[in-house]
């Protein structure tokens, strides 16, 4: 990683994120990365030079975005470097997105054995992995269960990509300055731990109910993982973007869509200028072990997030889960 002294953020009312440095070289894995938000970050990291690979469960659809990325970043369109600038000194090191720079891989997180075979490719291809950002989430209106017979929302929001990290963990210990964002929410504090089974089921689901579960335990793990990584090359944190403007949860009941165009709505941001908390992160000097971003800022998590004793029952539960036991 280049090194870069400037300051790293612009403005006041509008604070945007000013790190001039390339990622050509940099391998990063983006999941979600064929919408919104997923489909911004990816965008960014190839115009910096990184390449990425798009893990997605439906190919069709990131090949699509892959499309898109190339149609509006790559050479063919003559402004690539010039749109979608957050500060001047960035457009210098811009590149046109190629269509190598882009790998579709297929990656279904409700699927252990999909998981664990996408994993299992990145290892065997031996290239360090520098980046790996665990973006994709889901609001499913009805209860459902994953292919492992866990709580939909859970094992695609949470369990899926605790296996996944854990599994590419030699691979990010084999880069330079590897780092790991976790995408969270400011919902995981309103966020509860059903115990003893985490398996939100009957009059107990609900879609926001079941969301902010998944993202609390997903913020619970990235404070516990910092934990483990104090000492290495990987830095794990989670990002909470705020409000995006995307496709999540408007699949959900009409009183709750209702609740949160009131409420959120308004406060929405394109889904471009949420990936820039997450490249900030990427790229960020002082970037603190296993902490809690509201988007620029560091922000202390739930209680539960740090209290050692119930990342610990997490933590144990979670190896439970995904039939995996990290000594």
């Amino acid at each position: 990683m280049e090194e870069y002294t400037g300051p790293e953020t612009k403005g006041w009312w509008r604070v945007v994120s000013c790190i001039p440095v390339k990622m050509k070289g940099k391998l990063a894995i983006v999941t979600g990365a064929n919408s919104g938000l997923g489909q911004a970050v990816t965008g960014e990291l190839a115009r910096r030079g990184a390449d990425v690979i798009m893990a997605c469960r439906d190919l069709t659809r990131a090949q699509v975005a892959k499309d898109i990325l190339l149609s509006k970043y790559g050479a063919e369109n003559p402004e690539s470097t010039k749109i979608d600038v957050a500060d001047e000194k960035i457009t210098a090191i811009l590149q046109p997105i190629s269509d190598g720079q882009l790998r579709v891989e297929q990656l279904d997180l409700s699927s252990f054995e999909s998981v664990r075979n996408f994993a299992d490719g990145i290892t065997k291809a031996g290239r360090p992995v520098d980046y790996l950002i665990n973006n994709a989430a889901l609001i499913s209106p009805i209860y459902e269960r994953s292919t492992d017979g866990h709580e939909l929302q859970f094992a695609v929001n949470y369990l899926g990509p605790v296996l996944l990290t854990e599994l590419l963990l030699p691979m990010l210990e084999k880069a330079p300055k590897a780092r790991i964002v976790n995408v969270s929410s400011m919902l995981h504090f309103l966020g509860n731990l059903y115990k003893p089974s985490l398996h939100l089921v009957g009059a107990d689901y609900g879609p926001y109910v079941a969301y902010n579960q998944s993202k609390l335990a997903l913020t619970m793990y990235t404070v516990e993982l910092g934990k483990r990584l104090e000492g290495t090359n990987v830095i794990a944190v989670c990002v909470s973007p705020g409000p995006v403007e995307t496709n999540l949860g408007h699949n959900t009941s009409s009183w709750i869509n209702k609740m949160y165009a009131t409420l959120m709505k308004p406060q929405e941001v394109k889904p471009w200028d949420a990936a820039q908390y997450i490249i900030h992160a990427l790229l960020r000097r002082n970037l603190i072990q296993g902490a809690y971003y509201d988007t620029y800022e560091r922000d202390f998590p739930d209680r539960l997030a740090m209290t050692k004793s119930e990342r610990d029952w997490l933590w144990e539960k979670t190896q439970e889960m995904i039939k995996l036991k990290v000594t």
